[in-house]
């Protein structure tokens, strides 16, 4: 989240003064570029729901800084405004995938009574780097310029894609020796009877986790059940107790009078 953050706030600190300055236009082409980049975050983030079954957590990080990095490419060769636009746009494409990729990596991933502690870490991080994004860039901007910073950024970016990508390869074979080590049953149930990839694994993985978690909620509900059970059970027992004592005064005098017949 911090680096696609930093990437993410480059444009719009550095975007300005390329399109004024180098291409001369004015204040409203730059807010179209920046518009452009933001306006497609948002609406490839519309879309996850069907985005998130093509691939597993892995591959869409991998995937989104490859499109970041394809971005900032176009950024440092663009000759023209348009061509400007056409790179926020590529950008903003894999923002949009990365933005909710890590989110809902982040809550599956953390323990229920952490969850609320790691989402705060993943908001520190997506701030902190929109905070330190001019920071990063600018003094590459002193030595090399604007567009020449932007193919060092791309560089990052593919450089981070290509890390998310070795890490699922490492994470699928390892899920496959650990699916091999317990026998060829389990395997079938990991594998599904086709071959694993990066995202069946994760999707394995993942349906683990929230069965564990359903279970730990029936528990719950079981318990609070059972709490229940025995609360309307000592009630009983005290209104059973009450209606008792309200009943012996009563009988007392026709005891009497049977004893004194």
């Amino acid at each position: 989240m911090f680096l696609g953050q930093v990437a993410f706030y480059s444009v719009p600190v550095q975007v300005p003064f390329l399109v004024e300055d180098h291409f001369h236009a004015g204040s409203v082409a730059s807010g179209a570029v920046i518009a452009v980049q933001t306006l497609t975050t948002g609406l490839v983030s519309l879309r996850f729901a069907a985005i998130r079954r093509l691939a597993g957590e892995y591959g869409l990080v991998s995937a989104a800084f490859a499109g970041i990095a394809v971005g900032y490419l176009v950024l440092s060769l663009a000759p023209h405004v348009a061509v400007l636009a056409l790179g926020t746009l590529v950008m903003g494409m894999g923002l949009g995938v990365l933005m909710p990729t890590l989110n809902g990596w982040v809550v599956n991933e953390a323990p229920p009574e952490a969850r609320s502690r790691y989402t705060g870490f993943l908001t520190t991080a997506l701030f902190l780097g929109q905070f330190l994004a001019p920071i990063v860039t600018q003094p590459l901007v002193r030595g090399l310029g604007i567009q020449p910073m932007f193919l060092v950024v791309a560089a990052g970016a593919l450089l981070v894609a290509a890390g998310y990508l070795a890490g699922g390869r490492r994470w699928t074979v390892r899920a496959d020796r650990a699916a091999t080590a317990h026998g060829p049953d389990e395997e079938r149930g990991v594998r599904g009877g086709a071959p694993a990839t990066a995202g069946s694994a994760e999707e394995h993985d993942r349906h683990d986790r929230r069965d564990r978690h359903d279970r730990h909620e029936q528990h719950d509900r079981h318990d609070d059940r059972h709490d229940d059970r025995q609360e309307v059970g000592e009630r009983h027992a005290e209104h059973s107790g009450h209606a008792e004592h309200r009943r012996a005064p009563a009988d007392g005098p026709h005891r009497a009078a049977g004893r004194a017949g």
